[in-house]
């Protein structure tokens, strides 16, 4: 049966975080107000660096973590291709550090807190907490269908996937001048990516450098013993996912200290917006499991 209830009596409220290149970033902090909270979730959501926007997480995924006693700040960042790699990731990381300065403001007492990131957003967590210092980082990491570089050439070459599209060469002049902005609609941005991915150009509209100083400073390749202090990471992916292979999130769980992997076999990237699914049940249920006991409750 389809899970259509709506977030009724969940707390929403935006603030400011950053403001930069004219214009605001904000987050939203979604909390039930008669729960006591456990933990505090920052969630980044996912588009390929090239669209999305903070509102993507499904309502039944912000239900269902706020029902089990979490709040969720689900944060902006500038997206490409005017804002580049090395931005994107500051922003992620002002993001942390605002909410560790403002947690008992906004909650009247310290918290754990963990990093959810579906996607782009789960590469930005990883890559975000490798940057911190150990006093400032996260209790745990979910890595919905992430990826860190790990695997060769995958980002880099013609997408088969994406190749089934039509192919749209005036894409090129329209993403020269877009703005600086954070939120890019399916609609209007997916082809953006659909084109990146045809393509094999997606990395060179997000960095400007050569792919080994990409490699160097924002995967995971040659992090080896920088990595032996990281915090535990639920990883999630599909073993038939066409966009991001699996090959990534299984590299990456045998390269971190703790890990827990949650796999399946649907042929889809994002496999969870399905929220009528039991593997979407599932998820949510192991999800909420994993932080529970690593906050002990």
């Amino acid at each position: 049966m389809e899970n259509t209830k709506k977030m009724i009596d969940i707390e929403n409220k935006d603030y400011i975080f950053k403001q930069v290149d004219n214009i605001s970033l904000s987050c939203t902090i979604y909390k039930y107000p008669n729960i006591d909270i456990k933990a505090v979730i920052l969630y980044y959501h996912g588009g390929g660096l090239l669209y999305g926007n903070r509102n993507d997480l499904p309502e039944y995924h912000v239900q269902k973590m706020c029902e089990a006693g979490f709040a969720i700040l689900s944060f902006d960042y500038r997206l490409a291709p005017a804002t580049k790699l090395e931005n994107i990731v500051k922003d992620i990381e002002d993001s942390i550090l605002w909410y560790i300065s403002s947690e008992e403001n906004l909650f009247g007492k310290k918290l754990p807190y963990f990093l959810w990131g579906r996607s782009a957003g789960a590469y930005l967590s990883l890559i975000s907490a490798a940057k911190l210092n150990n006093a400032k980082m996260p209790c745990g990491i979910l890595s919905y269908y992430g990826y860190t570089f790990l695997s060769d050439n995958w980002y880099k070459q013609p997408n088969a996937y994406y190749n089934q599209f039509p192919f749209n060469s005036d894409i090129v002049s329209r993403l020269e001048s877009l703005p600086c902005r954070t939120y890019g609609s399916l609609q209007e941005s997916y082809g953006y990516y659909v084109y990146a991915r045809q393509t094999g150009t997606w990395t060179s509209l997000f960095f400007s450098g050569k792919e080994k100083e990409l490699l160097l400073n924002y995967s995971f390749r040659v992090m080896g013993e920088n990595l032996k202090h990281f915090p535990p990471v639920f990883i999630v992916h599909s073993s038939k996912d066409p966009d991001v292979p699996f090959e990534e999130s299984k590299l990456l769980s045998s390269l971190l200290p703790k890990t827990e992997l949650f796999t399946t076999s649907l042929s889809e990237h994002d496999f969870d917006r399905d929220t009528s699914s039991w593997v979407t049940e599932d998820l949510l249920e192991r999800s909420f499991n994993f932080i529970s006991k690593l906050i002990k409750i």
